[in-house]
């Protein structure tokens, strides 16, 4: 049987020191959205008021809201309201400064968990939920949502990630181009256009940096509440060859290598770009010419660098929902139902009917064999790449910082190939950035 998204496994993860990875979870009472989307009704909890306050990304505001309130019909719980709040899932960890007052139901970023946890933020999953996902879900997002001996969140999308678009009328006849980056380079050249590849932005250089087997690892405390130790390797030969690699991407021409990123179309002068799941109804808007969508996706390409060639590196993260029990102030009814909307959220249902709103990567298998989501060329995209992917869970604390002075040292070079010397001395400040437990700060502008 296929498994579209059961691309990483669970010892993938374990190589970020996530010790024990089964879910070690507590139980709770309410009424059970159960994983398959079957419901019951709440029983005697029927004349509970509550007011609960629930967050999610804003585009999907009305979707989770329709969601919740259905559960809430559909098992009785009549004196319950709720209301929306806005919070982005990569923010989740840095917006909300006090949790006792903060969303009781909310969407995170998978490398956003440890911080959620030292707040108190995430209620442990209740046994009979953990074990209901785990039947359902792919082995990697439920070791997104596990830290440690503890399952501590409901994953709801795993397409946290990013590949290739690119032109389909541009690479016409020439689709075997796609496969490496000179031959990507070499077709935009040729149209006027370029290669967009934003290497300024972290989340794509430092992923990058690991393509020819540089890594990090990470060692969690005793009990698996905060990191003691990161170890590094971008000082050795993999992060020294992939330095050199990132090194003959900016000073390319034909590589455009900032932030900025738009639609592979003539009119932004780019045949190519490097980008996510997230932007793949704009760009198709973009690319859509008399009713014909011309635009392409696929696995990122090969690179050569001193006659090593290996295909580029990304970062796969997943988004889930974390149950934050601190208003609930010890009411296990209240935090039983909390638990029971987040199990539905996740629901084979609910997910089948997310990919129809939103087109977003399931994590639940039944979905993703369904011929609507392997017909998507964009999930088709992610999971191709994601055997190139590094789990995105618990990322060193210096991990968004660590390039900024290598890429700034090769742009300062303005096309002056740097020196072995200079590009192993970078790949050591980088190195010594990763291990250092100790936040550095960002620079004033």
């Amino acid at each position: 049987m296929k498994k579209s998204l059961k691309m990483l496994s669970l010892a993938t993860l374990c190589l970020f020191a996530l010790t024990g990875c089964g879910p070690k979870t507590s139980s709770s009472s309410a009424g059970d959205g159960g994983s398959n989307g079957s419901t019951t009704t709440a029983g005697g909890n029927a004349d509970k008021a509550y007011h609960l306050k629930i967050a999610g990304p804003a585009d999907q505001s009305e979707f989770i809201k329709e969601q919740v309130q259905k559960y809430l019909d559909d098992n009785g719980w009549d004196k319950v309201t709720f209301e929306m709040a806005d919070l982005g899932e990569d923010k989740a960890d840095t917006t909300v400064t006090d949790w006792t007052t903060g969303p009781e139901i909310y969407a995170f970023a998978s490398d956003k968990m440890l911080n959620l946890v030292k707040a108190n933020a995430l209620n442990a999953v209740p046994t009979r939920y953990a074990d209901q996902m785990a039947d359902d879900m792919n082995e990697a997002a439920i070791g997104a949502g596990t830290l440690g001996d503890n399952m501590v969140a409901y994953p709801y999308a795993g397409d946290n990630g990013y590949f290739l678009y690119y032109d389909k009328a541009l690479f016409a006849g020439k689709e075997d181009k796609l496969n490496t980056v000179e031959g990507i380079i070499e077709v935009c050249q040729a149209a006027g256009r370029q290669f967009c590849y934003p290497l300024q932005t972290q989340f794509y250089s430092m992923a990058m940096l690991q393509t020819f087997g540089a890594s990090y690892t990470i060692k969690m405390n005793a009990d698996q509440t905060d990191i003691a130790q990161v170890t590094a390797t971008y000082d050795e030969e993999g992060g020294v060859t992939a330095g050199k690699g990132m090194m003959q991407l900016i000073q390319n021409p034909g590589v455009l290598a900032t932030t900025t990123q738009n639609a592979p179309t003539e009119a932004n002068g780019i045949g190519a770009v490097v980008d996510g799941s997230w932007n793949s109804a704009k760009y198709a808007e973009a690319l859509t010419v008399d009713g014909v969508n011309n635009l392409g996706a696929c696995k990122l390409p090969t690179i050569t660098v001193d006659g090593k060639t290996e295909n580029l590196k990304s970062f796969l993260g997943y988004k889930l929902y974390g149950v934050n029990a601190q208003p609930a102030a010890g009411d296990t009814t209240r935090i039983g139902l909390l638990h029971s909307i987040a199990n539905y959220l996740v629901s084979e249902k609910v997910q089948s009917a997310r990919f129809d709103a939103f087109s977003t990567a399931p994590t639940n298998v039944a979905v993703s064999e369904m011929e609507k989501v392997t017909s998507n060329q964009y999930i088709k995209a992610i999971n191709d790449q994601s055997q190139y992917a590094i789990p995105q869970t618990i990322t060193p604390p210096n991990l968004w910082t660590a390039p900024d002075g290598f890429y700034s040292q090769i742009v300062d070079a303005k096309g002056t190939p740097l020196t072995d010397k200079q590009i192993q001395d970078a790949m050591t400040v980088i190195n010594n950035n990763l291990e250092n437990l100790t936040v550095a700060e960002t620079p004033a502008e």
